[in-house]
């Protein structure tokens, strides 16, 4: 395979623009700063290198700015929750209303932001921009939209590369939730009054099967600017907890409440997840965790489910009873693996509580799952059997007697009779050595997934991804991750054979 020049241009602009994003966390002694706490407010003013001119007046739960050809400049206004060390899911009320005037001449964004730690992450919720859709270049990847408090908005992710922070420089993940309708245009007024729910922002990324698992540090009303910008900015009146969305989150145009009413696609599909993009509405049942983790069972990724302490612990989907009803049956199904043991036991369940409020859980299927192949457990006939007033009706996927980490793809609840979404017998795979992604192209996103893919593998064994071994030595390591590097660049050529590897960590 030969890349084309427009497409080695292309590789080498995302890898310029992914090092451009990186904007200090910790101001350096050049730059003009400004901050304090009024009332129960913190706010701060951020001027990079003292270029061009600009100016904060805070008030109790206001604020009024301005800028005027600055370099790179930021104002925000918010609470701090870092000494708490919660989850976002555990802080009341994560949201807040604002009325707002805003005045934009160039480069200018505003809306919500803030940081979480262990593992840190920065997030951007954007209600309104000039001239230019924020993040405004090509090193983002883009997961689809979400829509909260009524406003449909993209989502987006990148990266900030030795970002300096508090305890040294980090490289962290930068979530962006953008709306598709900016509420402002450049070189004029407009007054907003609007509201951001940002619990619900977090939700609608967790679905997308972003890591939303660290502790809030930090949330804000911001207005960042640059490229020699101008304007004047005034924050009438905010306040905290009074954002909240009482509707349900929809992603990809499907709510993630389940407890609505759901009729089958035009297959049979109630509920269907590849787990190639999102994590959908799964989620943990203990202390154990999700994610999307390279090398699937058909496609890009799957569903891991790590620190598991329990063998009940692992991936539960909640189906409501509007629905799924009982005395009526069911398709249900999904491929599991394991890379533990030489064989392990693993359950389809169906839990749910019954009238008198007690837990209780039916078995759908049962499979033997040998390490390192995907194998089917599945139940095409299924009847809900269950007492009349039962309630929390939850698909989960667990195992026998054992933690260990396992790994779930193409999970799927249907009519009665529906056949799994792909055989075990006819899954496609494809020998392109390079094609990490499995998108039948090569090129830097496959580098970004080799990356990650080795890291997880020398971390936690994960399974190695197929055409993972770009220089045919029968190892994965830094070794392949170069060669591709060379190779997307256009200075150097890939092996053809086919090579079984073995994981290193050299």
């Amino acid at each position: 395979m030969i890349l084309s020049n427009v497409k080695k241009a292309l590789c080498l602009a995302v890898s310029a623009a992914i090092t451009a994003l990186s904007i200090p966390f910790v101001a350096s002694a050049a730059d003009q700063t400004d901050r304090g706490k009024i009332g129960i407010y913190e706010y701060e003013m951020w001027n990079r290198n003292y270029v061009g001119n600009c100016e904060i007046e805070p008030g109790e739960s206001s604020f009024t700015c301005s800028w005027k050809n600055i370099e790179d400049n930021y104002f925000t206004m918010g609470q701090i929750y870092n000494s708490l060390k919660l989850n976002y899911k555990d802080v009341p009320n994560l949201s807040f209303s604002y009325d707002f005037e805003y005045t934009p001449n160039g480069n200018s964004f505003y809306g919500a932001c803030g940081y979480t730690m262990n593992p840190m992450m920065k997030y951007y919720i954007v209600d309104g921009w000039s001239n230019l859709m924020p993040p405004a270049n090509s090193a983002v990847r883009s997961y689809g939209t979400a829509v909260v408090n009524g406003h449909e908005y993209e989502v987006f992710t990148s990266y900030r590369y030795n970002y300096p922070m508090i305890d040294g420089a980090s490289t962290m993940p930068v979530y962006w939730s953008v709306r598709k309708e900016s509420t402002s245009i450049n070189n004029n007024t407009t007054t907003v009054h609007d509201c951001i729910d940002i619990a619900k922002h977090f939700d609608s990324w967790r679905a997308f099967g972003l890591d939303t698992s660290g502790e809030l540090y930090s949330a804000n009303f911001f207005i960042e600017n640059n490229d020699r910008s101008s304007g004047s900015a005034e924050l009438k009146e905010l306040v905290f907890g009074n954002g909240n969305d009482s509707s349900p989150v929809s992603v990809d145009g499907k709510y993630l409440d389940k407890n609505i009413l759901m009729v089958p696609d035009q297959d049979g599909y109630y509920i269907r997840n590849d787990f190639n993009e999102v994590v959908g509405d799964w989620e943990p049942r203990e202390n154990d965790m999700l994610e999307l983790t390279i090398g699937g069972f058909n496609g890009t990724n799957a569903l891991h489910s790590y620190r598991r302490t329990s063998d009940v612990a692992g991936p539960t989907l909640y189906l409501g009873t509007k629905t799924f009803k009982q005395g009526e049956s069911y398709s249900f199904g999904a491929v599991v693996m394991q890379n533990t043991f030489s064989s392990l036991k693993f359950e389809l369940v169906l839990r749910y509580i019954s009238p008198g409020g007690t837990p209780e859980y039916i078995t759908i299927a049962k499979a033997n799952a040998e390490k390192d192949e995907w194998t089917e457990l599945a139940n095409e006939h299924f009847k809900v059997d269950i007492p009349q007033g039962s309630r929390d009706l939850t698909l989960a996927i667990q195992t026998i007697m054992t933690t260990c980490d396992i790994y779930i793809d193409d999970a799927y609840v249907a009519v009665e009779g529906t056949k799994p979404m792909f055989s075990i017998n006819t899954v496609p795979d494809s020998d392109l050595r390079g094609d990490i992604n499995r998108d039948c192209v090569i090129d830097v996103f496959d580098l970004v997934s080799l990356r990650r893919a080795i890291l997880e593998i020398i971390a936690s064994n994960a399974p190695i991804p197929a055409n993972s071994d770009i220089n045919d030595d029968g190892d994965v390591n830094v070794s392949d991750l170069v060669w591709l590097q060379k190779f997307i660049l256009g200075a150097e050529k890939l092996p053809t054979s086919v090579t079984t590897v073995a994981v290193s960590a050299n």
